[in-house]
């Protein structure tokens, strides 16, 4: 499939599906935390929609109608040695360009439950330098 009108991505793979899902299955090491993160690209697939989970629970849904990639991501401790990471169809076929899994430090979920944190917003404040 041709992707050159996909935002900034340069692949896309699409699942031609009738109904369910696709998951991807990555490896994981039990009790380890984790971010993982799914870019969708806007383009001639705009007006779709599709949810995203991870095992069980839905991280959110793809409703591509803006022209910018959509980005979603989460973080979870590892309850097993592997995670998936599904695309479920609604209206349309599911899609995806980019998939990362990257471990975090213990220390960034220290105290809060074993679920799935999801990210509702991320802000830029115009920090300079290494400001946080």
């Amino acid at each position: 499939k041709d992707v050159s009108n996909y935002g900034s991505n340069e692949n896309v793979r699409l699942f031609d599906i009738d109904e369910g899902k696709r998951c991807y299955n990555l490896p994981t090491t039990k009790n380890e935390v984790y971010l993982i993160r799914g870019i969708f690209p806007f383009g001639e697939l705009s007006n779709s929609s599709f949810y995203v989970t991870i095992g069980v629970t839905q991280l959110g849904s793809v409703i591509s109608s803006s022209l910018q990639d959509l980005g979603i991501e989460g973080v979870f401790r590892a309850t097993k040695n592997y995670i998936d990471f599904c695309l479920v169809k609604e209206k349309v076929n599911p899609y995806i360009s980019q998939l990362e899994l990257r471990p975090l430090p213990e220390e960034y979920i220290n105290g809060l439950p074993t679920s799935v944190l999801k990210l509702i917003s991320r802000n830029n404040l115009k920090g300079e330098g290494d400001d946080i």
